[in-house]
């Protein structure tokens, strides 16, 4: 029997999670598992994730809060209601201004110097990286926080989409 070398055929004797759930949880992220079936006979339940601050770093708080969430989520998804839980995003407001600003001091300008477009340029670009970074690290707590299967709508970036879906949503009383 010709057996192949790269198989492991002992069991571990115990759970290593890093080996199997992201494997699995990125497979239901692109077969898009977490997407809503809407029935307009049912009523939905929709949560959306508190973002974090724009300006802050993630802490153990989110991920109870999104342990909750996701038990949340999944009692009504098992109650066989129309479920969506969406990641909420930061809108980059007065705070991200201040730190923006405080890099532009390090390079010698301010948002005078600068004017007011390439001002708000240099802002939308600091928060895209930041939310970017934030999403992933989200999508890496996430995971092991609320185990394999983490029923977050991640909507791959898409505005409209997310807009149309949770219009459905609402329209429900």
């Amino acid at each position: 029997m010709n057996q192949d070398p790269n198989i492991e055929y002992e069991m571990p004797k115990a759970y290593e999670p890093g080996k199997v759930e992201q494997k699995w949880y990125q497979f239901w992220v692109e077969k898009d598992y977490f997407t809503p079936k809407i029935d307009p006979e049912k009523k939905p339940f929709v949560i959306i994730m508190p973002p974090p601050n724009v300006t802050g770093e993630l802490h153990v708080g989110h991920a109870l809060t999104a342990t909750l969430e996701d038990i949340m989520t999944r009692w009504h998804r098992m109650k066989g209601e129309p479920t969506l839980w969406l990641p909420g995003v930061d809108h980059a407001g007065i705070a991200t201004q201040v730190v923006v600003e405080q890099m532009l001091a390090r390079e010698g300008l301010d948002r005078h110097k600068l004017g007011r477009e390439n001002t708000r340029e240099r802002i939308k670009q600091w928060a895209d990286r930041r939310r970017k970074t934030l999403r992933s690290n989200t999508r890496d707590w996430a995971l092991p926080a609320t185990g394999v299967g983490s029923a977050i709508h991640w909507m791959k970036g898409q505005a409209g989409r997310y807009a149309r879906l949770l219009s459905a949503f609402m329209k429900k009383d």
